[in-house]
């Protein structure tokens, strides 16, 4: 994905014991829509590639609101969600905070 798209990063932490899926990670939610549950989720796969002001999210329960690129995978673990949700690991090529 070489053009820039909007979305919402925040760290995901394992608050339920049963949940392990991709926690202490990165995410960056899109909505697509008109539709509340309709999203698609990006999993950073290059946590590096973030700067300090990024990393200070993992301290806080925050989200931010940013503008990114990257190469889009498809995941290797699936998770049984509705369809209207869409997951998708990512290797980040630019990001900023806006």
């Amino acid at each position: 994905m070489n053009e820039k798209i909007q979305g919402r990063i925040a760290y995901k932490y394992q608050i339920n014991p049963d949940d392990n899926f991709y926690n202490e990670t990165f995410w960056i939610n899109i909505e697509n829509g008109n539709c509340e549950s309709c999203t698609t989720t990006y999993i950073i796969c290059n946590e590096e590639f973030l700067g300090e002001n990024f990393l200070e999210l993992k301290n806080s329960l925050e989200v931010k609101n940013v503008e990114f690129s990257g190469d889009i995978k498809e995941l290797c673990k699936k998770n049984n969600d509705i369809t209207e949700r869409n997951y998708n690991l990512m290797t980040l090529t630019s990001i900023d905070f806006i």
